[in-house]
């Protein structure tokens, strides 16, 4: 049967205003937070706007460990950041050198710019491909950095007020110390090179920025949390280059949003969804008025529609300040579970899970046969071993953990990957450029 593209497009309209209400939720719980990653990329947005020159947009993105934000603006200025944030008492910032970030933070005192160590990090690598001579001086570079890192890490690890603490956290100053003096000492040699001097410089004058972390142990050394939750409209912008009209784009930021957002939960996405369009059909085609029933108030969110009903003990906050589970119940329940299972039960269930790899692909079974030998998790809803998720139907005993995340290769510290610059000679890594100091490199 064929279907107008039109009449398609048109069935999707009715859809971006039901999602608003949860937009309004998740900008206020995004102001309540203390630590922000923020970035954007642009969007292209096939419309003539009133006011708006070009088909040039901005998708901006506002990340925190609990909910992504997305917004769609014509600006790519301070006063989106400032819009977004507009009632955020304080907090810390982290961003890359956008000189509309600086502008935001010098304008609000009280919210301090943290700059990310692996733009830095690029620049490094930047002068040696561009001058091979300096790939050892880089390399050098490049291990602060990594020891950087580490330290850091070793410091989140540690309790506060511990004895370990304080240790690591007077290595890490001692670290960031030594490493500034040798920036100074490099800026002010005239025997350096030019280009080494420009990017000390620039490093020295964001020093306070870059160090933001060492008051601020929970934050990044980077914004990668806020690179990575944005590579899916980057990936989308390259594929289908934007929206055709300007309901549509904050259709898609609302929809990667709420997606975004329902990752960080570990959520079922699919039986959310299904849950929350029905109550909007339930409401006359609008948001529904109880928008507490889709954001897991102190009962199972599945009580009205799967007939769970049962209140749970341990709670977590949740998107609108209301708790959120983090235990198993039954009855298809969309919250995460726990994130700890013994590895030996992880095979066998992966095994006796059956049809689809997928939670929310498929038939599962619903006698039972796919519990585990305790009882506690319904082990067809293991997506891959990796996220498993309750189907309706499944039982579950109340305290079952969840599956843990497949266990990828450790990185490298520093990058393996191989390219070509301009002039079209290979890209050197670290790693092979110290495995070849002091005995020259071929280019």
């Amino acid at each position: 049967m064929a279907i107008a593209q039109g009449t398609l497009t048109g069935g999707l309209r009715p859809l971006e205003p039901m999602f608003r209400p949860l937009l309004a939720a998740l900008r206020e719980r995004l102001r309540g937070s203390a630590h922000w990653h923020a970035d954007e990329t642009d969007w292209r947005v096939f419309e003539e706007c009133e006011g708006k020159q070009g088909k040039r947009w901005y998708m901006w993105l506002f990340r925190t460990p609990e909910l992504a934000y997305f917004q769609l603006d014509p600006r790519r200025s301070a006063q989106v950041p400032k819009e977004v944030l507009t009632s955020a008492a304080q907090g810390v910032l982290s961003v890359d050198r956008y000189a509309a970030y600086h502008k935001y933070a010098r304008e609000n005192p009280k919210v301090q710019r943290a700059l990310c160590w692996a733009h830095q990090r690029r620049d490094f690598l930047a002068v040696a491909i561009k001058h091979p001579e300096l790939w050892t001086w880089a390399g050098n570079w490049l291990e602060r950095i990594a020891l950087l890192y580490n330290r850091h890490a070793k410091r989140r690890t540690a309790a506060p007020e511990s004895s370990a603490y304080t240790e690591q956290d007077t290595k890490l100053r001692h670290l960031t110390e030594r490493m500034r003096k040798r920036a100074e000492n490099e800026r002010d040699d005239p025997n350096q090179h030019a280009d080494v001097r420009r990017l000390q410089r620039l490093m020295l004058a964001n020093w306070d920025e870059l160090t933001v972390f060492l008051d601020n142990p929970e934050i990044d050394l980077d914004n990668n949390p806020a690179e990575r939750a944005l590579r899916p409209a980057v990936v989308g912008r390259k594929n289908y280059y934007g929206s055709g009209s300007r309901w549509s784009g904050e259709l898609a930021a609302a929809m990667m949003s709420l997606f975004a957002t329902m990752e960080a939960w570990r959520i079922n996405p699919r039986t959310w969804l299904n849950a929350y369009l029905h109550g909007c059909a339930q409401a006359g085609g609008q948001a529904p008025l109880e928008l507490d029933t889709y954001s897991c108030r102190g009962a199972c969110p599945t009580a009205n529609w799967s007939g769970c009903g049962r209140r749970h003990d341990d709670e977590a906050e949740g998107l609108w300040g209301h708790p959120v589970h983090v235990h198993s119940v039954t009855s298809g329940c969309w919250r995460p579970l726990s994130r700890s299972w013994p590895k030996s039960h992880r095979s066998s269930a992966q095994r006796s899970r059956g049809g689809s790899a997928r939670p929310w692909i498929g038939a599962v079974p619903t006698d039972g046969s796919a519990m585990s030998a305790a009882g506690s998790q319904c082990c067809a809803c293991t997506s891959r071993g990796r996220s498993p998720y309750l189907h309706p139907g499944c039982a579950s005993a109340v305290g079952a953990p969840r599956f843990p995340r497949r266990r990828r290769p450790t990185p490298s510290r520093f990058s393996t990957r191989r390219s070509t610059c301009c002039q079209n000679r290979p890209f050197i890594s670290s790693r092979a450029m110290r495995r070849n100091h002091g005995a020259g490199m071929s280019t």
